[in-house]
């Protein structure tokens, strides 16, 4: 058998080669430095993590036949426990929610379930949740006072992507509506931290202004459960 006469490629296409080897490398590096460029704004832009967590708020989890979700709450009492009315879904029931206060990645302080709850009457999106037995956990006092325009609140939620753990959003107060009981914060905030509270900061320690309801691009919606307010009771 001949064997099969081997030949040189030409220069040519060697220098084509080698030109468009650079033009995608140059892509490629182009394109890893806009991640890395996206990474850094998205970072810079993700709320802070608490290193320690608040051992009074913590994880609302529901799960049912078709159903698994989590919303923050927050235990105002030893056996109560604030949250948005729309994270508790009317076919719900009791034993298959969950509150777990402090919830972490290491792991939360208690699994408390409930008795029931009622919502507050309107369109205020408030639920008084009233536990089957007593919680070991320090509760969070509620506010004596409201928001007030122009005021630095903080909220403390499990919004993704950062659902196991505590994220603290800091917010300015944008509106009241002193009817309604809703107030605008400036700040957007993510699914998770639907029922988180919004903290008042005060040299005694931390109090509740409001519960979270709602969300957009820009701006989220909180109601009103300082003391000024009446909650629903407990059945």
């Amino acid at each position: 058998m001949r064997p099969i006469a081997m030949t040189s490629r030409p220069r040519s296409l060697d220098r084509h080669a080698a030109i468009r080897q650079r033009v995608a490398y140059g892509r490629w590096q182009g394109r890893g430095l806009l991640a890395c460029l996206g990474m850094a704004a998205l970072l810079s832009m993700a709320p802070t993590a608490s290193a320690e967590p608040v051992s009074a708020i913590g994880r609302l989890n529901f799960a049912g036949f078709r159903d698994r979700m989590h919303c923050t709450a927050t235990l105002i009492a030893p056996d109560r426990v604030l949250t948005a009315a729309h994270c508790l879904p009317q076919r719900a029931r009791p034993e298959n929610i969950h509150f777990l206060p402090g919830f972490a990645p290491a792991g939360w302080l208690e699994d408390l379930t409930l008795a029931n709850w009622t919502a507050a009457p309107g369109k205020r999106d408030v639920a008084l949740l009233c536990l089957a037995g007593s919680a070991q956990t320090a509760p969070l006092p509620r506010s004596a006072a409201g928001p007030v325009v122009g005021e630095a609140l903080t909220v403390i939620g499990y919004p993704i992507p950062r659902r196991y753990a505590q994220s603290h959003i800091d917010c300015m107060v944008e509106r009241v509506d002193g009817a309604g009981g809703g107030f605008t914060l400036s700040c957007p905030l993510r699914p998770g931290a639907s029922g988180a509270p919004v903290l008042r900061r005060t040299t005694a320690g931390s109090e509740i202004v409001g519960v979270v309801s709602a969300t957009n691009a820009t701006r989220s919606l909180a109601f009103d459960v300082s003391g000024e307010r009446a909650l629903p009771p407990c059945e």
